[in-house]
């Protein structure tokens, strides 16, 4: 009698759970057909917005091609017309650059004075090209750093990718952070050692450059699934 008891109520367990299945199916069904639209629609509404982002970013970015930023000039002057004589006489020891006053258009410290430290400066030029000149010449400086004016988007993109450049430095290779995007370009001479010591050569690209752009803020993911999976699964394993 036990046992049949035993048997009727397994069968009783069991039906249950095909139910509890076929009932959680339906319901993930009619919620996926009323929700997939409003999800659809979220998807497209959140690619608009970073195609959006990219282009103010973009703007944001061309906006400051005329601007240079300048790290460890010693924060002595007291006024704007000081501070741009002390970076005149700078670039043109330094540089052997002639620095003219109507080719620059602004010139101030970043930030609020914070202990003994000196703020970066912000200087814009008027003349491009003089920008550029700078540029190409700022490992010569001593004193001080230069490095070009980014957003605030671009700048976090950058700090993502340092990491990942000093990596490929080490593997020997040739790396350079070029606006947000790393470029790699191979080191034939070590991947000519690395191919010495195995007897099938991997299979690496012509061109031996590589672009890396960090990964977009937003990734498509069906909800539908991951609620599939999550629910599904555990009423399963009862059946086994």
């Amino acid at each position: 009698m036990d046992s049949q008891l035993e048997v009727f109520f397994e069968k009783i367990k069991l039906e249950m759970e095909k139910q509890t299945i076929t009932l959680t199916n339906t319901l993930m069904t009619t919620l996926e057909s009323k929700l997939k639209p409003i999800l659809e629609e979220n998807i497209q509404m959140k690619s608009e917005i970073e195609k959006l982002q990219k282009r103010v970013n973009y703007f944001e970015n061309q906006k400051r091609t005329s601007n240079l930023v300048i790290y460890g000039l010693n924060e002595e002057e007291k006024s704007s017309l000081e501070l741009l004589s002390t970076l005149k006489n700078i670039v043109h020891k330094e540089l052997n650059i002639e620095l003219f006053d109507q080719e620059i258009t602004k010139i101030h410290r970043l930030g609020r004075a914070q202990g003994e430290l000196p703020r970066p400066v912000l200087i814009s030029f008027g003349n491009y090209w003089k920008r550029l000149e700078i540029l190409k010449n700022k490992k010569k400086f001593r004193a001080i750093s230069i490095s070009e004016d980014f957003s605030k988007e671009t700048l976090e993109k950058r700090k993502a990718l340092k990491e990942k450049l000093d990596m490929e430095r080490k593997k020997g290779n040739y790396a350079y952070i070029k606006g947000d995007t790393l470029i790699v370009k191979s080191n034939k001479n070590t991947d000519k050692r690395k191919r010495d010591n195995t007897v099938s050569p991997p299979h690496t690209k012509e061109s031996g450059e590589t672009k890396i752009t960090p990964q977009s803020k937003f990734s498509k993911v069906d909800a539908f699934s991951l609620m599939r999976q999550r629910a599904t699964p555990k009423l399963n394993k009862n059946n086994c």
